[in-house]
This record gives C-alpha cells, sequence and structure tokens, in this order.
C-alpha cells in the first residue's frame, strides 16, 4: 500500500525515528554538562539499544570525511599531469610523478634518492659515484 511516495513501512520506520529524536532531545534537555563533539556524544550512549537510530546516525557521520580536498586536490593534479601530449604514459609513472607533484614541499635528498634507483636492479649503465 503507497500512500504519498511512501510504503506504509517506511512511516512507522520514520514516526519511530521522530519518537526516538524527541525521547533523545528530552534526555539533554535539562543536563548541564553536554557532549561537545560527535565522537563524546556517542561515547555518552550507554545503552546504544535505547537510541539505535541516534546511535547509528552518529556512527555514519564520524564515519564521513570532514571534506573532500585531498580527492579533489588529486583530481585536479591528474587533469594537470595528463594532458594531451602525456597521455600514453603507463599507470605507474603517472602514479609516481602526481606523488612526487603533490609532496613537492617536501626536500628530497637527490644523493640517497641516485642511490636507491642505482640499487634496484642491474642497468646498461653502472652509477659510479665520487665526490
Amino acid at each position: 500500500m503507497r500512500r504519498s511516495g511512501t510504503t506504509s513501512m517506511q512511516a512507522a520506520d520514520n514516526r519511530v525515528f521522530e519518537r526516538e529524536l524527541q525521547r533523545w532531545i528530552a534526555r539533554w534537555e535539562n543536563v548541564d554538562d553536554k557532549p561537545t563533539t560527535l565522537a563524546d556524544t556517542l561515547a555518552s550512549i550507554k545503552e546504544p539499544l535505547l537510541y539505535p537510530n541516534i546511535y547509528r546516525c552518529i556512527e555514519v557521520l564520524l564515519s564521513m570525511p570532514v571534506a573532500s580536498a585531498s580527492a579533489e586536490r588529486s583530481f585536479s593534479l591528474m587533469r594537470r599531469l595528463k594532458t594531451y601530449l602525456r597521455s600514453r604514459m603507463d599507470e605507474e609513472r603517472m602514479s609516481s610523478l602526481a606523488l612526487l607533484h603533490a609532496y613537492r614541499e617536501y626536500d628530497i635528498d637527490i644523493n640517497w634518492a641516485i642511490a636507491e634507483f642505482a640499487g634496484r636492479k642491474a642497468r646498461r649503465l653502472c652509477f659510479l659515484f665520487r665526490e
């Protein structure tokens, strides 16, 4: 049976959640020491079965990233790296260049990097280091 786009089961679930939310609000009305963060709020629920929907909502909120800036930064970086001329670049090289670009503010010891590269596997040319 459908009523205004929702089933009777969904409507019942909504009513249950509304009542649970009303109980939750009433619980905190007369409390002086209220939690200030979501993590503190979740920890303050001693019996999750009393507020299962509230508990689950807080868990979901805590698991969400605060911002998507790092993902957006990565996509922007890939767009700059992968131009028409570089479209034939293989995945490993693309990933390595992206990492170098993303962490360009870090200082890299060039001598260490060369030694690491030279020691990976036999190359056609031998690397000779003289100081």
